[in-house]
């Protein structure tokens, strides 16, 4: 853009985490690749990746989703392609870890790519750990948030009593 022309510039704010499956994604998605991607379609980081894939790709919410789209063969022809596998960074890790044993198990070639951000893992384990030795937990966080989201379900998972409070009201 500032080549054509001198007066606008921008900044590129995208979270690195994100950029890096930006890159992969422009890097691996290719004619003879599916490129699969764990997390919500409708989520804009989400929407994101899939705009960087060039070829065929899907996108699936659940471990347990991949392999019913695999085994009614919605992936067509996934045994002549390589699966490059990502995840949204703010997955659930226990999810992530379900996905990459069913394409293992299913593809000896995939190429998989941890994208799961690192503050998001650590945030979440710490949550499990609290919510273990907690009578009650109150997750505070915006109601459009997927970290929030994940870190409810995790603590809730473990400690019935978790609340999910956006503000003081």
């Amino acid at each position: 853009c500032e080549k054509n022309n001198p007066f606008f510039s921008y900044v590129d704010c995208t979270c690195p985490f994100v950029k890096k499956i930006h890159d992969i994604a422009d890097e691996h998605s290719m004619e003879d690749t599916v490129f699969l991607i764990l997390g919500d379609p409708n989520h804009p980081e989400v929407r994101g990746i899939v705009s960087h894939c060039v070829y065929e790709n899907h996108v699936f919410e659940t471990a347990e989703e991949l392999e019913k789209m695999i085994s009614e063969n919605k992936i067509v022809d996934l045994h002549k392609k390589q699966p490059v596998l990502v995840a949204q960074t703010t997955q659930k890790l226990v999810e992530w870890d379900k996905t990459q044993i069913i394409l293992k198990k299913l593809c000896t070639n995939s190429i998989i790519f941890d994208t799961i951000c690192s503050v998001t893992e650590i945030r979440q384990l710490e949550a499990k750990d609290l919510a273990g030795v907690c009578d009650y937990m109150i997750v505070i966080g915006g109601k459009d948030s997927s970290n929030t989201s994940k870190l409810t379900e995790i603590c809730r998972s473990i400690c019935r009593n978790t609340v999910w409070v956006e503000n003081a009201d």
